[in-house]
């Protein structure tokens, strides 16, 4: 099953839920929850309601004690697979603990987005493995709980993008949200609220980058290092070219050039 195929199907199919487009996936997902998570029930279908699971998730300690439990709502709305499942907590917990990685949308549970090859809905990832995830998120929220902080320092939302922009490798802006919660692209909905962090960064160290003078133009080297022009480099790999806070950070070296 490919990504294009399904926008196809989608789009020539608009009244339609997934579930009815792809019977035999629905099917897969609900004997695979029915085997590893038999507590879970099935509802949905209803007159084409989106499906859904409900039920406990628990996350255990390496010895085994139990850490969290949780009564959780998984539900696959009419875009599924090309849309995450949203996990709502039916107790609202997480929101009295002042959870850090609920979706300021909704409150469903991030547990986490298209950058992670593991959540690929449309190729392997199925329902039963998403309480697997918040099995893993529930852990994190009792380390949160108790320490105060997120482990291994997990950014949310825009800062999870920006971070994966400087560090790793630019999101393209035609293809789907890296959100995994929408069938929107990343132009038209997290990409602005990455732009909003930038410009509150270079509001912040705007002391410092006051007499910065940093413009990449499509004959100037490259910042990458290579050598070669920009333009026949990473020029339109950079959603942030006048950014002097996002060129500064990606590429450091920048900084080597620049009187203080």
């Amino acid at each position: 099953m490919e990504q294009e195929l399904i926008l196809q199907d989608r789009g020539n199919i608009k009244d339609k839920q997934w579930y009815e487009i792809y019977p035999q996936r629905l099917n897969d997902e609900i004997n695979l929850v029915k085997i590893y998570y038999p507590n879970f029930v099935f509802c949905g279908l209803k007159n084409q309601e989106n499906a859904f699971w409900e039920g406990v998730v628990k996350s255990f300690s390496d010895q085994g004690i139990e850490l969290y439990s949780l009564r959780i709502k998984v539900e696959c709305d009419r875009n599924y697979p090309l849309v995450f499942p949203r996990v709502y907590d039916l107790e609202e917990k997480l929101k009295m603990q002042k959870c850090p990685h609920l979706n300021d949308r909704d409150n469903s549970i991030c547990y986490g987005n298209r950058l992670d090859p593991q959540l690929n809905f449309i190729n392997k990832t199925k329902v039963k493995d998403v309480i697997d995830f918040v099995s893993i998120f529930l852990a994190r929220q009792w380390y949160y709980e108790k320490k105060g902080e997120w482990p291994n320092g997990q950014l949310h939302g825009g800062n999870a993008f920006l971070e994966h922009e400087i560090k790793k490798a630019t999101i393209p802006l035609n293809e789907l949200c890296p959100c995994g919660m929408t069938t929107v692209n990343y132009k038209n909905c997290h990409f602005p609220e990455v732009k909003r962090l930038i410009a509150q960064l270079e509001e912040k160290y705007s002391k410092n980058l006051k007499n910065v003078k940093i413009k990449i133009g499509r004959n100037d080297k490259c910042p990458c290092g290579s050598n070669k022009k920009s333009k026949k480099c990473c020029f339109d790999e950079l959603n942030f070219k006048d950014s002097k806070f996002f060129l500064l950070a990606r590429y450091p070296k920048l900084a080597e050039k620049i009187d203080n």
